[in-house]
């Protein structure tokens, strides 16, 4: 498990990141989902900032274990959120899926880390 759970970190760590970096630059796809989903344009910062921080939390998690835990349940619940924050707008889908995968990876990075 410790392989897939640190496989699983870096991915996530690193899609945390990157998609981060869209919220902060104020990418035009992003405002438009962020809109859709009725998250004011002043609000989108912060949802960067929790990606970023569940990214460096599941990095910091290769040393201190708890903090990666921790770390993996915050972006669980947050990708949560944002499932169900498609779900109540009627996305598609196709809309959802990005959120759906992201809910899964951080699941299954939490799992790994949990079981090593």
């Amino acid at each position: 498990m410790n392989i897939t759970s640190n496989v699983l970190a870096v991915a996530l760590a690193l899609i945390c990141i990157l998609s981060a970096i869209g919220d902060f630059t104020k990418n035009p796809r992003v405002i438009e989902t962020t809109r859709r989903l009725g998250i004011p344009d002043n609000r989108v910062n912060i949802l960067g900032g929790l990606k970023v921080a569940g990214g460096a939390g599941v990095v910091i998690g290769f040393w201190i274990r708890g903090l990666g835990i921790l770390s993996g349940v915050c972006l669980v619940l947050y990708f949560v959120c944002a499932v169900a924050s498609h779900s109540r707008v009627g996305d598609k889908i196709k809309e959802s899926v990005p959120a759906a995968f992201l809910l899964g990876l951080a699941l299954l990075y939490t799992l790994t880390t949990i079981a090593r």
